[in-house]
């Protein structure tokens, strides 16, 4: 499949005026009136001053603790949006279904590596600003831990060598866990090898099965 076809099947979210923006606006609108009211301050009778204090106070107060609450719910729904995304995938490999998505092994390097960051956005991980000379994309899962993802394009299959580079990298970073994505495969040697390490192994197939599990977390947020 194209390349510019497969990332239009998960893009990005909209851009929209958040209520954390909302809630900042009306917390910015209040200490404004405040410093209005302080030029009027001296001609205000001590009741009027105790109201307005009074309630500048509580408008300030209860947008912080909404800006909490929110906070806390949206750090859940992130949660719950990367278990089942996480999950979905999970079963679709085990039952090695095979994927309505493909990725061609003629795909650049940098549209591989850019779907794989959309796709892994959309299954509820955040993605860390790259440092110069980072090799590898940092995820971070709803959990705050930080898992690694490997981006390899080439014509020959992956060698082991490859991955033996990704698991030092993450040991050194203390991940949890690794994905490395390669549009023309893996050789047999480098499957055995991850079999016993925290590393998923995304050839074409795995890699249609992630979309897969993108799309539908997409489709179920736009169903609610």
């Amino acid at each position: 499949m194209d390349p510019s076809r497969l990332r239009k099947s998960i893009p990005p979210p909209r851009r929209a005026v958040t209520l954390e923006a909302a809630l900042l606006s009306a917390m910015a609108l209040a200490l404004l009136a405040g410093l209005i009211a302080l030029g009027f301050w001296q001609h205000l009778a001590a009741e009027h001053r105790a109201r307005i204090v009074l309630g500048l106070s509580g408008a300030v107060i209860g947008c912080f603790a909404a800006l909490l609450i929110v906070d806390t719910w949206k750090r859940s729904s992130r949660e719950r949006t990367w278990l089942h995304a996480m999950s979905a995938w999970q079963q679709s490999s085990n039952a090695r279904r095979m994927p309505h998505p493909s990725v061609s092994a003629q795909i650049a390097q940098s549209d591989l590596r850019q779907l794989a960051i959309q796709t892994y956005s959309r299954l509820g991980y955040r993605i860390a600003a790259a440092q110069p000379g980072e090799i590898y994309i940092r995820l971070i899962n709803p959990r705050g831990q930080t898992e690694l993802l490997g981006c390899l394009q080439q014509q020959e299959l992956v060698e082991l060598h490859y991955l033996n580079s990704l698991h030092l990298e993450m040991v050194r970073t203390k991940a949890p866990r690794g994905f490395f994505w390669a549009s023309a495969g893996f050789t047999s040697e480098a499957w055995k090898w991850a079999q016993h390490r925290p590393i998923v192994l995304a050839d074409p197939a795995e890699i249609g099965r992630f979309l897969e599990a993108a799309h539908l977390t997409r489709r179920a947020h736009t169903v609610k």
